[in-house]
C-alpha cells in the first residue's frame, strides 16, 4: 500500500505529539519493509529510509496541516496514488477521495474537558473539524485507555472503531553521563532539586506548583530548588504572569526552558523528587521517564496517571498546592518511600514499547488489506 501520513509535526521541537509521532515512525519504518511511505511536510527533514518519501506542502499550506489537509490533500492523494492516509493530529482531509481508507491518532479531550486552557485557534479549529474527522474515520487511535474512554464518552459512535497505541519509553542518549553536566553550571542548579518537565502553558498548573513549593521554602531546614524544564507553550509570555501571581526568589525556582536529551536525562538523573501536577492530560510520558531513571514521584490524582503508574507515585490535588505541599514533604521525608514507589518499576516500563506501539499501527494499517 501508499500510505500518506500528515509528518507536521516532526519539523516541531521534539515533545509532545512531535516526540510520540518521531519515535512511532522510527520504529514501524524498521518493521515494515512492504509498504511505501509518503511524508507530507512543510519543509524536509533528515530521513535516510528506502521506502520512505517526502513531499514538501507548498505555499500558505506550508502554514498550516489544517489548511493542507482541507483544501490541498486531495489533489496531492490523487497524485500520489495514495491507498491510506493517518491523520497524526486528530484531524482528517474531508474532502479526500472516498477510496483512501484513513487513520487518525486522538492525545486527549482537553477542548472539550478544559477548553479555557486552550488557545484561540484550537477553540475555533477542534469544533470545526474534530467530530467530522472521527465520523470520517476508518480506525481512530488514542494514546491512553483513558483518552479513549473521553472520547466515547464525547462521541459515542467511535467505540467500535478506537484502539489504544500507548506511548513508548526509551533510555535517553547519553543516560548516565556524567562527564557533561553543564546544564547545573549555566543555571546554578544545585545538588538537590524537585524537577517538573512540560510545556508551559495553563493545563500543567505550574502556578500552583510553585505556590506548594514557596509554602516549603519558609519551612526551616528545606534546601531544595525547584528546576522547571520545558518550552514556552502558547500563552504568551507565561513565566512573566507566574512572576506576576506568585513571590519566590529567582536563585530558587530555576526555567531552563527547552532542553535536549541529554541534558533532560542528566536533570532526571540528578534530581531528588519528579513533579507533575497538570489538571488534565492525555498521557504524561514524562512520568513515565522520570520512572526510567528512579526518581520518586508526585503526580496528579487525575485517572491516567493512575492508568500508567497505578499506586507507585504519590497522588495528590492538582487544585490545591496545599495538596501539592504536602505529597512533596511527604516524599522528602520518608526514605524508605522511593522503594516503594520504585519496586515495581520494571512491570510498569514493560508494557510501554515503541517497537510494541509501531507495531499495532501496522497491525491496523495492514487490517485494511484483508
Amino acid at each position: 500500500m501508499r500510505i500518506g501520513i500528515d509528518a507536521y509535526p516532526l519539523v516541531k521541537s521534539k515533545a509532545g505529539i512531535s516526540r510520540y509521532i518521531s519515535n512511532i515512525l522510527e520504529e514501524l519504518f524498521a518493521i515494515d519493509k512492504k509498504n511505501k511511505y509518503i511524508l507530507y511536510l512543510p519543509k524536509e527533514i533528515k530521513l535516510s529510509k528506502v521506502n520512505v518519501s517526502q513531499l514538501i506542502t507548498k505555499g500558505i499550506f506550508k502554514k498550516s496541516a489544517i489548511l493542507w489537509m482541507q483544501f490541498g490533500a486531495n489533489n496531492d492523494f490523487l497524485r500520489d496514488k495514495i491507498d491510506l492516509f493517518w491523520g497524526t493530529q486528530a484531524f482528517l482531509p474531508l474532502r479526500a477521495p472516498s477510496k483512501v481508507k484513513k487513520i487518525v491518532t486522538v492525545y486527549d479531550l482537553v477542548w472539550k474537558c478544559y477548553p479555557g486552557t486552550l488557545n484561540w485557534d484550537n477553540k475555533i479549529i477542534f469544533p470545526v473539524f474534530f467530530k467530522k474527522s472521527m465520523q470520517s474515520a476508518d480506525k481512530i487511535m488514542t494514546i491512553s485507555r483513558t483518552t479513549a474512554d473521553d472520547l466515547t464518552k464525547y462521541f459515542p459512535f467511535c467505540k467500535n472503531k478506537t484502539d489504544i497505541v500507548y506511548c513508548g519509553i526509551k533510555q535517553c542518549a547519553g543516560s548516565g553521563n556524567q562527564g557533561n553536566l553543564g546544564i547545573f553550571n549555566k543555571f546554578n542548579i544545585g545538588p538537590k532539586y524537585i524537577l517538573t518537565v512540560s510545556t508551559l502553558e495553563p493545563r500543567k498548573n505550574i502556578i500552583n506548583l510553585i505556590k506548594a513549593y514557596s509554602i516549603l521554602k519558609q519551612k526551616p531546614g528545606f534546601d531544595y530548588q525547584l528546576v522547571i524544564a520545558g518550552a514556552k507553550g502558547w500563552s504568551g509570555d507565561i513565566i512573566s504572569c507566574i512572576f506576576k501571581k506568585v513571590s519566590f526568589n529567582k536563585k530558587d525556582v530555576i526555567f531552563t526552558g527547552y532542553v535536549d536529551d541529554v541534558q533532560l536525562s542528566q536533570l532526571y538523573e540528578n534530581s531528588s523528587l519528579f513533579a507533575m501536577v497538570s489538571v488534565y492530560e492525555g498521557f504524561g510520558m514524562p512520568v513515565l521517564e522520570a520512572l526510567l531513571h528512579g526518581i520518586p514521584e508526585i503526580v496528579s490524582k487525575i485517572p491516567v496517571f493512575k492508568e500508567v503508574l497505578g499506586d507507585n507515585a504519590c497522588f495528590v490535588d492538582p487544585l490545591d498546592y496545599r495538596s501539592i505541599a504536602q505529597g512533596i514533604e511527604k516524599i522528602i521525608s520518608d526514605n524508605s518511600i522511593k522503594e516503594k514507589f520504585l519496586k515495581n518499576k520494571e512491570q510498569i516500563l514493560e508494557k510501554f514499547s515503541w517497537k510494541h506501539s509501531a507495531k499495532k499501527v501496522l497491525d491496523l494499517i495492514e487490517s485494511f488489506e484483508k
